[in-house]
């Protein structure tokens, strides 16, 4: 693994489980699975912006802040600013009202108020169930399970050409899929592609897990 920090296609040759050749997808950075922060650049950032709610208002908090800001900009360098575009994050694994609900893109999305107006954000679904976050679970969910956590919510406003979906990083694709899949049962016209900071590899491929 290179390990650079740059804007790739997912292709035959990388695809995660759940998705297939209809999937058009993207990523930045290589996040090796379980590796410390200090494997590489990429793990940190991940691990600084996955900081636990229960630092919101300490010192480690600025990491996160940190995190999320370096994640709005390499957005900006992917979208430039004078197309508009249709976004959307996928969902945490908590309701917004749990304890344990991490704001990440809450924050993303204000950081991107301010760096980018041509990226109109909508939420077309929401989390209606709290569920183990997939990067702690040992059992990680079917797309079907996910899916079942989600509630529609609609669109504000038509999405332009197409709506990409955002995330820090993809595993497998479970969460993608459940979520793409869920909204074309409302817009099966809708083309939807994937965004995310950084694509899960395991030094020993025999390691993967679906």
């Amino acid at each position: 693994m290179s390990g650079e920090l740059k804007w790739r296609l997912i292709d035959q040759t990388n695809r995660p489980y759940h998705l297939n050749e209809n999937d058009k997808c993207c990523y930045f950075m290589d996040y090796q699975s379980r590796g410390a922060p200090s494997v590489s650049e990429a793990n940190q950032r991940i691990s600084n912006l996955k900081r636990s709610p229960k630092y919101k208002g300490q010192a480690p908090w600025n990491y996160k802040i940190g995190a999320v800001n370096i994640f709005a900009n390499n957005l900006v360098s992917l979208f430039g600013q004078t197309q508009e575009y249709t976004v959307a994050f996928i969902l945490s694994s908590k309701k917004k009202d749990d304890s344990e609900y991490d704001e990440r893109f809450d924050l993303l999305r204000n950081a991107l108020a301010i760096l980018a107006s041509n990226l109109r954000i909508e939420e077309p679904i929401v989390t209606k169930l709290s569920r183990v976050a997939t990067h702690l679970s040992s059992d990680r969910p079917k797309p079907n399970e996910i899916k079942e956590t989600y509630q529609w919510n609609g669109f504000q406003n038509q999405p332009f050409e197409c709506l990409y979906l955002i995330d820090d990083v993809i595993t497998t694709g479970a969460q993608f899929r459940a979520y793409k899949d869920l909204v074309l049962e409302h817009q099966p016209d809708l083309k939807i592609l994937g965004v995310f900071w950084a694509k899960t590899f395991w030094p020993n491929p025999s390691e993967g897990m679906i």
